[in-house]
């Protein structure tokens, strides 16, 4: 049995939906799977990213250092693959290149700050990984449940 959730649902449970920041990351496989539920969310809400990853992903343009800026709400969201497929655990090599892209592009992006939803990669992990990399300011958001 399918539950439809409501938007004001959503945005309690699930901060990031919220967030005051210039761009919230999503993190995927290559395959075009996101498995943390405020990501399912964010797609759910916005058919043009979930189609824009499906078609990114069938033709294989994503791939480690890809990054795809795509609009919600006010809001962008920017799409970084962290493995190959869903059954494997995320590739810091992935995660490392797609950080590194951000630090050569925030700049002309107009991006200022990043929101980051934890729970899919540990938060001491990626600020291990950009430690030396020239980033806008990154915040952590939890869910509320």
């Amino acid at each position: 049995m399918y539950k439809i959730l409501s938007q004001d649902y959503l945005n309690e449970t699930f901060p990031i939906l919220n967030c005051e920041e210039d761009v919230i990351i999503l993190f995927i496989s290559k395959d075009g799977v996101c498995l943390h539920p405020a990501f399912s969310a964010i797609k759910n809400l916005n058919i043009n990213i979930e189609n824009n990853i499906r078609k990114n992903c069938v033709e294989h343009t994503i791939k480690e250092g890809t990054l795809l800026l795509l609009k919600h709400n006010d809001k962008k969201v920017l799409i970084m693959p962290i493995q190959e497929t869903w059954k494997e655990k995320y590739n810091q090599n992935f995660i490392e290149q797609g950080f590194l892209k951000i630090s050569t592009v925030y700049k002309e992006r107009n991006i200022n700050s990043i929101a980051i939803q934890e729970g899919v990669i540990p938060s001491d992990l990626i600020d291990k990984l950009i430690d030396k990399l020239d980033l806008p300011k990154i915040t952590y958001y939890q869910n509320k449940e």
